[in-house]
């Protein structure tokens, strides 16, 4: 090999490197920008997790306040249905009995 191709292979050599170097260069710049935008992201993320779970504890401790468990609603309606059925008989023989004694009843 004589002077000219090894200078020719060595400069078209230093082109190549310089060209992959830039490649690279412009390649990392782009993965800097996008990890910085995720980073933004990430943290946006952050903070509304963070409000979510403000939010969640905020209603757990509004709901044993504000709100009943259905089986504490069916046993309140239970018992409330029970008194008003005692009470119904009651008013039904008060009725009964005051209609027996003025002898006009009307039937049902």
């Amino acid at each position: 090999m004589d002077w000219q191709t090894v200078s020719t292979l060595g400069a078209f050599g230093g082109v190549l490197i310089g060209a992959v170097k830039w490649i690279l260069e412009k390649h990392l710049t782009q993965l800097d920008k996008r990890f910085e935008s995720l980073e933004v992201v990430i943290r946006n993320d952050v903070t509304a997790l963070k409000q979510i779970e403000r939010d969640l504890m905020e209603l757990k401790v509004a709901l044993p306040r504000e709100y009943v468990m259905r089986a504490d609603w069916i046993h309140f309606s239970g018992v409330i249905d029970a008194k008003l059925d005692s009470i119904h008989n009651k008013v039904q023989n008060i009725a009964e009995g005051g209609c027996a004694k003025r002898g006009h009843c009307e039937s049902d």
